[in-house]
């Protein structure tokens, strides 16, 4: 089948819409699809890549198979030009005869599928989040024949997003996030002596980060190794916490780095608060379905994660991981003691962690879902 995805991420880039598109895509080319990828042109390539061509950077950059194509979007210095690359890349899909349209660029696939391709749009967010302009037009769009339905991460915003569009929640399919498959760990690389307590992501308001500076405070005796962030976000955090010697700020990794990284902790940390946010200050913490989690459980490293009810769909306390009250400081503390000091007990959780991810959160099996979901009967136009 020939899928192209739309996506409005730009490549490279430190969010983290960017490591699922880069996936799914991959993901999709793996289980044999022919696969273009559309995005918007990032940041260049770390020095390290510079001597690969512009396609193995970027993959190279995200760890993923290179297994599909990357185009870019056309958007000429001129008013409007998202419509206008939008348009561009929509008429060169009829042309090329795409089977299905994939993505999570809202205009570019409502615009899709009113010029009748058969279109899958994903959503992270409730519709009403999303500009006037985008959501005038998936409204519309959600009308025709030719859109096949909604993805969306958790069932709290299926429940959401059913309210939206007075759309039957056949029509929304759940499908969490995903991660890949964790790397091996170089043998010359070896644990610290001294536990090494991991978080990875950003650093935005809502994700618990004084949670852990609080806990860097209280146990000296282990090392707190923060990986990822915005250099500003970044500079301020090791402003205030620069009396900590056993805390560290390693700014945005790449994911391939970063997946390499999380290998290397004794104890992994998710500490979520209730009003957990996203560029733009949207709190996302009743619908989320965070990447960092699956990452997490891919790893193979014992986790500690904020009680939060949406992560229930997923996670369960003591089983495949230790839930924790969001801001009990102590619990926490006594959270990451209890992993460290009863080993057989991490190893379980950790294990049955890794084997749930196996089992049901592979981006390959997502991928599958989706193709499933947007070609079965129902949803085909009669």
């Amino acid at each position: 089948m020939r899928i192209v995805y739309f996506s409005n991420s730009h490549l490279p880039s430190t969010q983290a819409n960017s490591i699922h598109v880069m996936n799914m895509a991959s993901a999709l080319g793996a289980i044999g699809h022919e696969v273009d990828l559309y995005a918007l042109r990032g940041d260049p390539q770390p020095p390290e890549n510079s001597d690969r061509p512009p396609h193995e950077k970027i993959t190279a950059h995200y760890g993923v198979e290179n297994c599909f194509d990357i185009r870019f979007y056309r958007q000429p210095p001129v008013f409007g030009r998202s419509t206008v690359g939008a348009v561009d890349a929509i008429i060169r899909q009829h042309l090329a005869k795409v089977d299905l349209v994939i993505g999570r660029d809202a205009k570019t696939c409502a615009l899709a599928a009113l010029t009748g391709l058969p279109v899958l749009f994903e959503t992270h967010q409730p519709i009403a989040h999303y500009p006037p302009v985008d959501r005038f037009l998936l409204r519309r769009a959600l009308a025709r024949r030719a859109f096949r339905g909604v993805v969306t991460i958790s069932q709290p915003l299926q429940d959401i997003l059913c309210d939206e569009t007075g759309a039957g929640r056949h029509y929304v399919l759940v499908a969490h996030d995903a991660a890949a498959d964790p790397p091996t760990l170089p043998e010359k690389i070896r644990k610290n002596e001294r536990p090494i307590i991991g978080y990875t992501g950003h650093l935005y308001a809502g994700r618990g980060i004084e949670v852990i500076v609080e806990l860097a405070n209280r146990m000296p005796q282990a090392d707190f190794l923060i990986m990822g962030g915005a250099e500003a976000d970044v500079a301020a955090w090791q402003s205030r916490t620069d009396s900590l010697a056993n805390i560290q700020f390693t700014g945005f990794l790449a994911p391939s780095s970063a997946a390499l990284s999380r290998l290397q902790c004794d104890v992994l940390l998710a500490p979520y608060q209730a009003n957990t946010s996203i560029p733009g200050g949207a709190q996302t913490a009743k619908w989320m379905s965070p990447l960092k989690i699956f990452e997490y459980m891919a790893s193979g490293v014992p986790f500690v994660c904020s009680d939060l009810p949406v992560l229930h769909e997923i996670l369960e306390d003591r089983r495949n991981c230790l839930f924790v009250d969001p801001t009990d400081v102590d619990a926490w503390e006594r959270a990451i003691t209890s992993l460290l000091s009863d080993t057989a007990a991490a190893a379980t959780i950790a294990r049955v962690a890794s084997e749930d991810f196996r089992e049901h959160y592979t981006w390959r099996a997502r991928a599958r879902r989706l193709v499933e979901f947007a070609t079965a009967p129902e949803t085909q136009p009669t």
